[in-house]
C-alpha cells in the first residue's frame, strides 16, 4: 500500500508536523527529557484526531513521526542551548586604516620634533647664559634687582678666563660630572 505521509500536501504536513514538536516540547518541559519510545503512540493517538486528513493512516503518521524524532531534538537542543553569536566584526577600509597609521606616525614624528626643538631651545638658553657672561662667569645663580648677575666665576672655580669658551664649559662640566 502506498505511504499516504508522502502523498499530502505540504502545508499538511507542515502543520501536522508543527502539531508533533509542540507535543514534543510539552513533554521536554515537563520531564527535561525528549520522549520515549513508549511515548510516541501515545503522542501519535492524540495527535492523529487533529490531522483532519482522510487519506492519511496512523501507521504512516506513527512512522513519520519516528523519523523527525532526531531533527526534533536537533531543534530543541538548539533553542535550549543557543550556539554563542560569533563576534562582530569590523571592517575597515584599506586606504582608511593607512590614513590612520600616516596620522598616528606624523603625530609622532610632531613630538618627536617638539621635543628636539625644546632640548635645543633649553641648550642654546644654557649656552647663551655662558655666552652672555663667558668672559666672567662660569654659573649664574641669579640676577640681582638691578639685573646684575651673580654666580661664580670662572676664577674662582680654578679656571684661566683667557681660555675660549668652549674650552671653559668643557673644562666646568668635566670636573662637575666628578
Amino acid at each position: 500500500m502506498k505511504n499516504t505521509w508522502t502523498s499530502m500536501k505540504c502545508k499538511q504536513k507542515m502543520r501536522i508536523t508543527e502539531m508533533m514538536f509542540d507535543s514534543v516540547i510539552e513533554i521536554y518541559k515537563e520531564t527535561g527529557n525528549m520522549p520515549l519510545e513508549e511515548q510516541y503512540e501515545e503522542i501519535v493517538r492524540d495527535i492523529f484526531p487533529k490531522c483532519n486528513v482522510q487519506k492519511l493512516q496512523y501507521e504512516d503518521l506513527l512512522s513519520a513521526f519516528r523519523r523527525k524524532q532526531k531533527k526534533f531534538a536537533k531543534k530543541i537542543d538548539a533553542i535550549v542551548n543557543p550556539a554563542p553569536k560569533p563576534p562582530k566584526v569590523k571592517e575597515i577600509d584599506p586606504e582608511k586604516l593607512a590614513r590612520k597609521r600616516a596620522a598616528r606616525k606624523l603625530k609622532r614624528e610632531r613630538k618627536r620634533q617638539k621635543a628636539l626643538e625644546a632640548e635645543l631651545k633649553e641648550y642654546i638658553d644654557h649656552i647663551e647664559q655662558y655666552s652672555e657672561y663667558d668672559d666672567m662667569y662660569c654659573y649664574v645663580a641669579g640676577y640681582t634687582s638691578n639685573g646684575m648677575p651673580y654666580g661664580l666665576t670662572w676664577e674662582d672655580e680654578g679656571i684661566d678666563p683667557d681660555l675660549p669658551f668652549e674650552e671653559k664649559v668643557r673644562i666646568y662640566e668635566s670636573r662637575a660630572d666628578k
